[in-house]
């Protein structure tokens, strides 16, 4: 009777055994878990992703160039205006044909915007622009409009003038007169004079300018695109 209880005994075993290596293991190729699959299949860790039409929301904007991208919500990602363009300036004359339908703010105005001003300052009242740009005859003027510096750590000036008929010559004196004083008596650091020694003075279709900044080659170029 032992004998057949240790026989059944052992065979429940072995049953036993038999049914655990049997049990099927899991296995990686059953399922792709993951979010990616190989786009080359002799190098699995060359991955794309599941959603190829989502893979990035900017588009290169030199594809030559893959660090180079563009917002595609933005209609001008440079920032960039050409005033040649078709809509390039809240500024337009009000007559195509007459360059002098521009008035000197505006034109002062398109000088400022054209390149890095530091903070400046519009004197609007002539009891202003003769304590701050002595020397102008204000009866030789039609129309005149001026900026300077904020911080007397920069030289940055503004002056756009439409002169009266017949007094152009005695502007151009004044504004050669003014940029003589700014570089040789109010530029002293370095930066002051390397705006000064960039300025420009000149006139155009009727108006005259002087531009104390150094980038002021780009700033007249601008300007001229205006009234010429």
């Amino acid at each position: 009777m032992l004998k057949l209880v240790v026989k059944i005994i052992s065979i429940l075993v072995i049953v036993a055994i038999l049914s655990s290596c049997g049990a099927k293991s899991p296995s990686v190729d059953d399922d792709n878990s993951s979010g990616f699959t190989a786009s080359d299949p002799d190098n699995p860790s060359n991955f794309t992703p599941q959603n190829p039409d989502n893979s990035s929301e900017f588009t290169p904007q030199n594809p030559d160039n893959p660090n180079s991208f563009t917002d595609p919500e933005s209609d001008n990602p440079s920032g960039f205006t050409d005033p040649n363009s078709d809509n390039s300036s809240e500024f337009t004359p009000q007559n195509p044909d007459n360059p002098q339908s521009f008035t000197a703010a505006e034109l002062a105005q398109i000088i400022l915007e054209s390149v890095d001003f530091p903070v400046m300052t519009r004197h609007e009242t002539q009891d202003d622009i003769e304590v701050f740009v002595p020397g102008i005859d204000f009866e030789a003027i039609a129309e005149i409009a001026c900026y300077q510096q904020a911080l007397t750590v920069h030289l940055a000036e503004i002056i756009v003038i439409r002169p009266q008929p017949g007094e152009l010559n005695a502007i151009m004196d004044f504004l050669r007169t003014r940029q003589s004083k700014l570089k040789d008596e109010l530029a002293f650091y370095p930066l002051q004079q390397t705006a000064a020694d960039a300025m420009k003075v000149g006139n155009k279709n009727g108006y005259a300018y002087l531009i104390c900044h150094e980038n002021a080659p780009t700033a007249e170029k601008v300007l001229l695109a205006y009234i010429e």
